[in-house]
């Protein structure tokens, strides 16, 4: 359970949902296992994988030499600003209820508060109504606590990225994107059941601005190496399963 489901502040978006519609959330892996593990709601259903326009470390690979994707919430209709995220449910009182609240992406678990020299607050372009925050809901330590734990999941995120985009060239691979998200989840229960090894991860995280992938600098990784190499085997075991499926799907013609 991350901070902001365990200590949720004063709920002032219920008659709002702006931000569920003015955005494109992105999510990463945390969310894609969360959301399925609690739902039961597959992410072909409610994910978009849209074109990296620039480098990210969240940018993952299809096929080698191909164009990097990163993922989203999806919309209702098409992927325009004013379009309600398809979790948004709204009703005839003009309010608004998000139908996965208790899972949603940690991006949204953090709006609409930044870390600003080292305090949080209130988001400059905040879309949320004036004194929607008093400072007294700013202050909680969930808000601090929840971005914390953003930060911690993407930088997971990339690390599993990393090690995916590192399979897919050195196998020379090309998947679908069904392949990608199997990856996620075999990881992320490996990652859920041994909660030992995202702590050792976190409290080994170097300095921030500097990144790098661990087979390229394996003496100055981010984190441990045993998470990364946990990525590349679930990788591995990606592309052994596909290849038997593929086999055993040409001796049944």
């Amino acid at each position: 359970m991350s901070p902001q489901q365990a200590s949720a502040p004063r709920d002032p978006c219920g008659p709002c949902g702006m931000c569920c519609r003015a955005y494109v959330v992105p999510i990463c892996g945390y969310d894609i296992w969360s959301i399925n593990r609690c739902f039961k709601i597959g992410p072909m259903e409610y994910a978009r994988a849209l074109r990296q326009r620039q480098d990210t470390p969240h940018g993952f690979l299809l096929a080698e030499g191909g164009k990097a994707f990163i993922l989203t919430l999806d919309k209702r209709g098409k992927m325009l600003p004013g379009a309600p995220c398809v979790f948004l449910e709204e009703s005839t009182e003009q309010r608004s209820r998000c139908l996965i609240y208790a899972s949603r992406p940690v991006v949204c678990q953090v709006y609409p508060m930044v870390a600003r020299n080292g305090r949080i607050a209130e988001h400059p372009e905040s879309l949320c109504a004036d004194g929607s925050w008093p400072r007294s809901e700013v202050e909680r330590p969930s808000w601090s606590d929840a971005v914390q734990f953003r930060e911690d999941q993407f930088d997971v995120y990339a690390q599993a990225v990393d090690a995916w985009n590192h399979h897919v060239k050195q196998h020379h691979a090309a998947y679908q994107l069904r392949d990608f998200y199997s990856y996620l989840f075999r990881l992320y229960d490996r990652i859920q059941s041994n909660s030992s090894l995202f702590e050792k991860y976190v409290s080994t995280k170097m300095v921030p601005g500097r990144e790098m992938a661990f087979h390229e600098h394996p003496a100055e990784t981010i984190g441990t190496p045993v998470l990364h190499q946990l990525a590349l085997k679930v990788a591995d075991e990606i592309w052994q399963t596909r290849g038997r499926e593929e086999r055993q799907s040409r001796n049944c013609l």
